[in-house]
């Protein structure tokens, strides 16, 4: 297949769709793992043995960019796969498509319930801790751990929906 070929599938809206869904995904799933093993998320574990509030500094920037990027990309995600479900003439990928929709869209209701009353709790202590240093150390570990376990959830829901979008692409070419 030659480039103009493989350049003019993307004009069916249903793959320009689904391609969009890929990259949204993709890009929630491979930044989430990079969070997880990289930048300032390894970097609130005590056995670096930074201060709480310099802890508590990291995971407030990392969560205040995380919200608005990793959230915007999941819920567009969903949008655009559940798009391409619709369009799509091809009843077969109808299903997998709903799928990579409704793990993206279950990543987002993860994140809202069992995920935000964590971040809501470590919000609080990271504009506690600008004002009293002395935060509750022990909450603060085993929040960070509990947020850091549900985290792993989001991760296998978002390589699925990743992966699912790129089976999808695959079987459309």
């Amino acid at each position: 297949m030659s480039f103009t070929q493989l350049a003019a599938k993307f004009t069916a809206p249903y793959i320009a769709c689904t391609a969009v869904g890929v990259g949204l995904t993709g890009y929630f799933y491979y930044g989430n793992l990079a969070l997880k093993y990289q930048g300032l998320l390894p970097y609130t574990d005590s056995r670096i043995q930074p201060t709480y509030p310099q802890r508590l500094d990291a995971w407030a920037w990392t969560y205040g960019m995380g919200k608005k990027h990793m959230g915007l990309s999941i819920t567009i995600g969903t949008l655009v796969y559940t798009t391409a479900a619709i369009l799509t003439p091809m009843v077969k990928l109808r299903l997998p498509l709903l799928i990579a929709a409704g793990l993206s869209a279950s990543n987002a209701v993860w994140t809202l319930s069992l995920m935000q009353p964590i971040n809501n709790r470590l919000s609080e202590l990271a504009e506690k801790s600008k004002v009293d240093p002395l935060v509750p150390s022990t909450e603060v570990d085993d929040l960070i751990a509990r947020w850091k376990r549900l985290h792993n959830v989001r991760l296998v829901l978002g390589a699925s929906a990743y992966f699912t979008g790129v089976a999808v692409l695959l079987l459309s070419m």
